[in-house]
């Protein structure tokens, strides 16, 4: 092994290098990463590759941070407040109001496609594959900037996500609110319709007095204490009560208030008969 420099600005520039090359791996590590890496560096050696069995290590590590971000999600999130997630069909939408929670409340900067499965399944109750986010924000380039973490990829939702969701949230609270508008709409119709009907119905009125109890007040208001004729009757039951009587509707009256002993009658000159009240 060569010797070790003693040079204050090589044993300087071995330690910047070292530490550039242990910041790369998990922090658990970056003690030993950086002790390997200044040896090697001193020694006159290139940095080796971490071996296998720390590049599984690194990947476990990560592992675990995704566990942590969708555990911090699952136990943190107050399902209630956000409704829009269960309730939108889509899985993009709901992979994207995932996005949107955890940047504005939870200060995350983005999360994998396994994160936002577990979210979504595990506190939403929405069973979602990881692949099904894959390939919904996959189509959605547009919406989401992307990024890696480790071997990775980690999406991130853009403000062309944002106004997406927000736009697609204005349109379901409109189609809720159509069916009451067209609803109300359809009773206004429907009484516009019955309106007319309504209206050209003939108004319930009192039934006319018939022509035996219309005599029966004239007797009772004197009318007949003087002889008075049938067409008599038919004049003063015309003109002063605007009852109209035929004579051959008054005529069968006058003969049953007569059987009755209302009225009497006799025959004047002409041999008219002449009734009066008795």
């Amino acid at each position: 092994m060569a010797r070790k420099s003693t040079n204050p600005k090589e044993l300087k520039d071995a330690f910047k290098r070292a530490a550039e090359i242990a910041s790369v791996v998990p922090e658990p590590m970056q003690e030993a990463a950086f002790h390997r890496a200044l040896d090697q560096i001193l020694g006159g050696e290139e940095p080796a590759p971490p071996p296998r069995n720390q590049r599984r290590a690194e990947d476990a590590t990560g592992r675990r941070a995704a566990a942590d971000h969708a555990q911090e999600l699952v136990h943190g999130i107050n399902r209630t407040a956000h409704p829009e997630i269960a309730s939108a069909s889509k899985v993009l939408d709901r992979a994207l109001a995932v996005l949107r929670l955890a940047a504005h409340e939870f200060d995350l900067d983005g999360l994998t496609a396994p994160e936002i499965a577990m979210v979504l399944t595990e506190k939403f109750r929405l069973r979602t594959s990881r692949q099904a986010v894959t390939q919904a924000l996959g189509a959605a380039r547009t919406m989401v900037d992307t990024g890696k973490r480790g071997q990775t990829t980690v999406y991130r939702i853009m403000q062309a996500g944002e106004d997406y969701l927000e736009r697609e949230g204005n349109e379901e609270r409109a189609s809720k609110r159509t069916p009451r508008r067209r609803r109300k709409a359809g009773r206004q119709r429907e009484a516009s319709i019955k309106a007319p009907s309504e209206e050209s119905s003939p108004t319930p009125t009192r039934r006319r007095r018939g022509p035996k109890a219309a005599l029966a007040d004239l007797i009772d208001s004197g009318f007949f204490s003087e002889a008075r004729t049938i067409n008599d009757a038919q004049q003063q039951l015309r003109h002063k009560k605007g009852l109209k009587f035929s004579l051959q509707e008054l005529s069968p009256s006058f003969v049953r208030l007569l059987r009755e002993g209302r009225l009497d009658r006799d025959r004047n000159e002409s041999g008219q008969y002449e009734y009066r009240s008795t």
